[in-house]
């Protein structure tokens, strides 16, 4: 009916009262004074099951029945705060823009991941030290894409959960949230960024599985990143060789590219602007980056052809395999597949009803369509093009204080991992002190 549980030396009580679980501390480390005290709780709680007493709305259920219905206190029965409730409440609360729209969709991830666990009706008011240790160890378990779910991502999964206990206030949740000791699966470190020569070699003989993280630390030389451009400079599409040399020659992000503005570029000056998200969460900033020659080469043809409007990156008129709606029937179409004896659907195009600019998704799309089928196909989307505007900074010797400038955002652990990259500069080191 009632349990004692310990925390700190301090004995706790915790019981269920009409589908509702309640703890209090009872402010004793004397365990015939806290028996007492349950044992004093229970009696009180099975004459009110009884029918023998009623519990007065607007007194504290536990202080009531632990002191026979002899002291007042606040609210009584308080409506449980589900985990699907608390997560609606914050939703709800964040001002329009104030959030990327990705980093809301992630957090809802972790929210599906949350309930899963734990239960979608799960009254966060109860909400414990051990409740949380027991998501990290059953999420430890979990398959992702590759392997094990990392211990990376459960901490962010947890971090979601406080953020949205932090914003829910006294109201809805009881104290500070129970995260101080948890204990996450020791994680590995990340390899360092590795040649694309040398990930090609090193995957060779490796399970796709094995080869995945090797593939998620690669970056391309200046060599490698020349015959690329070389490659996709024969896209049908006009924006596709100017968007590969503006992500490779300015490090910017894909939600930075689909912001990036025609304003933004001044080919007169040399200077691209990048709107940025990530680097404060209270007001938008910007970076700026030099425009190298073949960047200033290729925007200049691209502004020859731009279909109009200020999105940098943009489409007019009809595209092809759309995984848009269609504006007329409302179907989803998807690509059939390629192969010999299978019907093929009809190409489908949709027209826009005005120019606009390339989203993010677009972008991922039209970069795996550009280099499949080609030793590139294993690059996985644009990010790796930032990894190579830095490694190829950094392995050149340029000053870190640029670099992180141009790129934006850069922790000490993405420092460690490129600092590697600086051959020269070790070697220089090593001869100073040894000769």
């Amino acid at each position: 009916m009632a349990w004692l549980e310990r925390k700190g030396g301090i004995y706790l009580v915790c019981f269920r009262l009409d589908n509702q679980r309640f703890k209090r501390s009872l402010d004793t480390s004397e365990e015939d004074d806290a028996v007492a005290q349950k044992q004093r709780l229970e009696q009180n709680i099975r004459l009110y099951e009884r029918g023998r007493f009623d519990i007065p709305k607007d007194v504290d259920v536990v202080s009531y029945l632990l002191s026979d219905g002899r002291r007042d206190g606040k609210p009584s029965l308080v409506k449980p705060t589900t985990l699907v409730k608390l997560f609606k409440l914050y939703f709800d609360s964040i001002p329009a823009g104030s959030l990327e729209a990705t980093t809301i969709n992630g957090m809802k991830i972790h929210q599906k991941h949350l309930q899963r666990h734990l239960g979608a009706s799960f009254n966060v008011r109860n909400l414990s030290k051990d409740d949380l240790q027991g998501f990290i160890n059953a999420r430890a378990k979990d398959k992702g894409r590759s392997g094990f779910v990392s211990p990376m991502t459960i901490k962010k999964e947890v971090v979601t959960l406080r953020t949205v206990w932090n914003c829910a206030g006294k109201t809805h949740v009881e104290g500070p949230f129970p995260s101080k000791g948890l204990k996450y699966p020791k994680s590995t470190e990340k390899p360092p960024f590795m040649a694309f020569s040398e990930v090609e070699a090193r995957t060779k003989d490796l399970s796709d599985e094995d080869a995945a993280e090797l593939w998620e630390s690669v970056y391309l030389t200046v060599d490698d990143l020349d015959a690329l451009f070389k490659h996709v400079g024969n896209a049908r599409l006009a924006f596709v060789y100017p968007m590969f040399v503006f992500a490779a020659h300015t490090g910017a992000r894909r939600s930075e590219i689909a912001r990036c503005r025609v304003s933004d570029i001044d080919l007169k000056n040399g200077w691209v602007t990048l709107r940025e998200r990530k680097k404060a969460h209270d007001r938008k900033t910007t970076r700026r980056v030099p425009i190298s020659a073949k960047l200033h080469t290729a925007l200049s043809d691209w502004f020859l052809e731009h279909p109009g409007g200020d999105a940098l990156f943009c489409h007019a008129g009809h595209l092809a395999r759309s995984k848009k709606r269609s504006p007329t029937t409302g179907h989803k179409w998807k690509n059939r597949p390629t192969t010999i004896g299978v019907r093929m659907a009809p190409v489908i195009q949709r027209v826009r009803p005005e120019i606009s600019p390339l989203t993010r998704d677009e972008l991922h799309d039209h970069f795996k369509r550009a280099l499949a089928s080609t030793r590139w196909a294993r690059l996985k989307g644009f990010h790796v093009l930032r990894h190579s505007f830095i490694s190829c900074l950094a392995s050149s010797g340029a000053d870190q204080r640029l670099i992180d400038e141009w790129s934006g955002h850069m922790t000490d652990e993405q420092r460690r991992r490129y600092r590697h990259l600086f051959p020269s500069v070790a070697r220089n080191e090593v001869k100073r002190v040894f000769g």
